[in-house]
């Protein structure tokens, strides 16, 4: 009877054993999540001040054109850097409103630096233009700085398709974002969603939501200057930052990868 009970509580032992030393390999082999926030964090602080220093390094001509496309640029820096700050502080709601607020600011000063006429630059700077809705904005920045799709004599050029394809996946995922970033900015069901944890007033802003807000705002920043630096003609800098951004993608892509499969 000893024997039996004993080899009964070695059995419950090693089962209890196997199971939380499988609960730690999980741990182990799954995405840090807090860590990452953290790396992107203080990874997307440092893109910033980079970004904030190439474009300080040069003198900009004083027309309309230029001081609207100079000024949006500084904009969005002040408001990706406002979304660290509500980030830092726990104020998570106002931290993905601002995403929007950001983005917006950068698609404006493609646009005016492009594709905006000389009689709408005009409109811009009295404040009495209506702006194109952000598809259409989206759309028209994609040609202005990327040319047309590819025509029938050019689609044996391999090279030629496959980048034109990588710019359309890259302009659709920004359409695609644009609602959900409304939908926090707006007070919308993804941001009242986010104000409870089950019937209780209080805010339930994941971690991996908080990665996926701060990878996009890092990507969009280090996107859009670096076609505004090429457009002005900086080519040391849009060199520069084409480096950082090869650099981010090493460090984070498969992080995030794992981290989209964990969920």
């Amino acid at each position: 009877m000893l024997r039996s009970i004993i080899s009964n509580e070695s059995y419950i032992f090693l089962a209890v054993f196997a199971a939380l030393a499988l609960v730690a390999l999980i741990y182990l082999l799954s995405p840090k999540v807090s860590t990452l926030v953290e790396d992107i964090t203080t990874r997307g602080a440092e893109l910033r001040e980079r970004v904030h220093e190439m474009f300080a390094r040069h003198d900009y001509s004083p027309d309309n054109r230029t001081v609207l496309v100079i000024g949006c640029v500084d904009t969005a820096l002040e408001h990706h850097r406002a979304l660290w700050l509500l980030k830092d502080a726990k104020l998570y709601g106002s931290a993905f409103a601002f995403l929007r607020l950001m983005f917006d600011a950068l698609v404006r000063a493609l646009w005016l630096d492009k594709v905006a006429c000389t009689e709408q630059i005009e409109e811009v700077t009295r404040d009495e233009f209506y702006w194109p809705e952000m598809r259409k904005m989206l759309n028209q920045i994609k040609r202005a700085y990327f040319g047309p799709p590819p025509d029938a004599q050019q689609q044996a050029d391999k090279e030629k398709v496959e980048f034109a394809k990588a710019v359309d996946q890259l302009f659709e995922s920004f359409k695609d974002a644009w609602p959900s970033m409304n939908s926090y900015t707006h007070s919308g069901a993804l941001q009242i969603a986010r104000r409870f944890s089950f019937d209780e007033v209080r805010p339930n802003y994941t971690e991996g939501e908080t990665v996926q807000v701060l990878n996009f705002a890092n990507r969009a920043l280090m996107t859009f200057t670096g076609l505004l630096l090429d457009s002005l003609g900086a080519e040391r800098e849009m060199r520069e930052l084409r480096t950082l951004f090869m650099q981010y993608c090493e460090e984070f892509n498969e992080r995030l990868k794992r981290l989209a499969q964990a969920e």
